[in-house]
């Protein structure tokens, strides 16, 4: 009876036992299994922050490349905020039309693929002055392209705006003096004005930065009044003008749709640029 109850025990203490081992085991391998699955949740939840931000990056330089700086960060910040209102009001921003003379003529000759590759040098080349002198380019309809000053500064230095404007202007004039179409050389008139403008974005499909007012209207106005070679601006812009070197007062003038203003005209100075050829 003695040695039975013995090996009962000892029966019943080794079944313990092994319960206890396949416990400990069974929960060994669920901690295990549980801080893995953890740990790839976190990996995986990193990869995802990752691409997140990786496309962020992306979509923020093409907003970039569409807008102004400033309204791409207007517009993060709103969507941030469950909120879009992106129309602004300007007190003072100077609006540049650049426009190349007699386009038409200097390019009859040329095959659609020429005037094409033609047209993106051109607005590239603006588009890299812009940037040199932060100043944005809103739009370019045919060889004309507008470009507005003081967007960046909200209203709260007009004369800064006008300076750079300014500053890209007379560049303009000598870079297109200087880039040669085969064997005709190309000029441009500018026109720039100051005043109060409303921009935004218009469309859904097809969204667009623009700016509407009479400013513009004006600055296209005087930049159709403009000689060849020049930079025609308003009394408004003069008068915010740091530098004025060079600028002459030509009285008052006939705008179409609009009544008399005064003017000035500065003339192009003869500095020297290395540029290739365009076409041909």
């Amino acid at each position: 009876v003695s040695t039975q109850s013995t090996w009962g025990f000892s029966y019943f203490y080794i079944g313990f036992l092994w319960r206890v081992m396949v416990f400990f085991t069974m929960l060994v391998i669920i901690l295990t299994l549980l801080h893995y699955l953890q740990d790839r949740a976190k990996r995986n939840s990193y990869m995802i922050q990752v691409h997140q931000n990786r496309e962020y990056q992306r979509s923020t330089r093409l907003l970039e490349l569409v807008f102004p700086l400033h309204i791409c960060r207007e517009l993060s910040s709103q969507l941030r905020n469950g909120t879009l209102c992106l129309t602004q009001a300007h007190s003072a921003i100077s609006v540049l039309f650049v426009d190349v003379v007699e386009f038409q003529f200097h390019t009859i000759h040329l095959s659609a693929f020429e005037l094409v590759d033609l047209l993106k040098l051109l607005i590239c080349t603006i588009e890299n002055v812009c940037s040199k002198y932060k100043v944005d380019k809103i739009k370019s309809i045919g060889d004309r392209c507008m470009c507005v000053g003081g967007l960046e500064f909200n209203n709260e230095s007009p004369r800064r705006g006008v300076d750079q404007t300014i500053e890209l202007g007379k560049e303009l004039l000598v870079i297109i003096k200087n880039m040669k179409l085969q064997e005709d050389t190309l000029d441009a008139r500018i026109g720039v004005h100051t005043g109060p403008a409303v921009s935004g974005i218009i469309g859904f499909t097809k969204f667009a930065y623009d700016l509407w007012g009479d400013t513009v209207n004006t600055a296209s106005r005087f930049t159709s009044t403009c000689p060849a070679g020049h930079i025609h601006i308003s009394k408004s812009t003069y008068n915010e003008l740091t530098n004025r070197d060079g600028f002459s007062y030509e009285g008052l003038i006939e705008l179409k749709g609009k009544s008399r203003m005064e003017s000035y005209i500065y003339k192009r100075d003869s500095y020297e640029y290395s540029l290739p050829s365009m076409v041909g």
